[in-house]
């Protein structure tokens, strides 16, 4: 069975803690391999722990190796709802105070507010719905 080489960025999540903060049923599922993957289990071995097939979870662990770990993290719209509302008046505020540094506001300057408030690089889709959730669409152009 072919392990993972998993990198620094992998050790950076606690897949526990996303877990129990998500809702949604698959998406645990997806964290529960994540986190065996990151102890050192194979890919196989995780995928049969976490009840999924190896194509997904060589998906998942391949998104979060490429940066794009939100694709993991907030599937299915799952947005963790308990650090929803203080996560929104925070980044809110955040971007607030920090729009003043752009002429206009767009996608790609919230974006990279967004990498400096939690250090995670969304992909556009991810921040235009981010924008919607959190009433941003008045200050991006």
């Amino acid at each position: 069975m072919r392990k993972l080489e998993v990198k620094e960025q992998f050790q950076n999540y606690n897949f526990i803690d996303y877990m129990q903060n998500t809702t949604n049923k698959a998406t645990k599922q997806k964290l529960v391999a994540m986190h065996h993957l990151k102890e050192g289990r194979s890919i196989q071995e995780s995928a049969y722990i976490a009840k999924l097939h190896r194509s997904t979870v060589t998906r998942c662990a391949n998104n979060i190796l490429s940066g794009h770990a939100d694709n993991v993290l907030l599937q299915f719209n799952d947005v963790h709802k308990a650090q929803n509302r203080t996560s929104e008046k925070r980044l809110h505020s955040f971007i607030l105070k920090h729009k003043h540094e752009f002429t206009e506001l767009t996608i790609a300057d919230v974006q990279l507010l967004m990498l400096n408030f939690c250090g995670i690089l969304f992909d556009i889709d991810t921040v235009r719905y981010l924008i919607t959730i959190f009433n941003l669409k008045e200050y991006v152009k």
